[in-house]
């Protein structure tokens, strides 16, 4: 069975569920994120269809949620070992198969670019909500958000070492911007496991929960922020984004987003 007639069996364009509730739209995970290799076209049209209406009549919030483990090297490694491009403890890679599925890849890194630039840009502000054991590699995604919350039992693996692709997403360039060059350098080259509290201490995440309240806390702590004034939720977020730029620029955005705000009022 080739790759496409698998994707086709796993139903991937279900992946995703769209649902708004007090002013947070949430969007849940229900297929494989791992699986994004060779996720079926429409899946990723609804989901760029989702963020696009974003745009015109951006929701307060965005909640991302994803179930325990879904981005863990167990299952990623799994998935690339069905398809025969890795072995199953991710240490010895086809190169022949890799070639043969690289339009996939590409798709892959082209569809992580253009999420990343979206949690960014986009006016909504974007909670991400994770558990379970987690690749580094896949961490960009998460690190393009505005807040991030983890259960108890979160673990970033880094394995980064044993793979023959360098990272995407973003994720040296974030890492660098939290933990410094020196910082994201040594977090990036060690072998080893990061804790959810050890991620908190870091800077990488913003708050853990119990496991078994990482369903409820997420929704309220994404509900108080749907609640938060205008100034304090886009404007912020608005001007975080324009630290990026020249300083000029940074202060027509910071002057753009005050007078909004003055606007809103009321």
């Amino acid at each position: 069975m080739n790759m496409e007639q698998k994707l086709k069996d796993k139903a991937m364009a279900a992946c995703f569920d769209f649902e708004e509730k007090n002013g947070v739209y949430y969007v849940t995970v229900k297929g494989l994120p791992q699986e994004i290799l060779g996720m079926e076209s429409g899946s990723l049209h609804n989901l760029w269809q989702f963020l696009s209406r974003q745009d015109k009549n951006p929701a307060d919030v965005l909640l991302f949620q994803l179930n325990n483990g879904l981005l863990g090297p167990t299952k990623f490694n799994q998935m690339m070992a069905e398809y025969g491009i890795c072995s199953a403890d991710g240490l010895q890679w086809n190169k022949e198969k890799i070639e043969k599925y690289r339009y996939y890849f590409l798709r892959e890194v082209h569809t992580t670019h253009r999420i990343v630039r979206r949690f960014v840009t986009i006016d909504s502000f974007v909670v991400f909500s994770l558990s379970g054991e987690m690749l580094l590699s896949l961490f960009g995604g998460a690190l393009a958000c505005d807040y991030r919350i983890v259960a108890d039992d979160f673990v970033l693996i880094n394995q980064i070492n044993r793979s023959v692709f360098s990272p995407i997403g973003g994720l040296p360039w974030f890492l660098t911007r939290i933990l410094g060059r020196t910082g994201a350098w040594k977090l990036l080259r060690e072998k080893r496991k990061i804790t959810a509290e050890e991620a908190l201490e870091l800077g990488l995440v913003d708050c853990v929960v119990p496991h078994d309240r990482i369903k409820a806390e997420s929704q309220r702590i994404a509900e108080e922020f749907a609640m938060m004034p205008w100034g304090c939720r886009v404007g912020l977020k608005r001007a975080m984004v324009a630290t990026g730029e020249t300083l000029d620029r940074y202060l027509e955005v910071e002057d753009e987003a005050f007078c909004i705000s003055m606007n809103k009022v009321g």
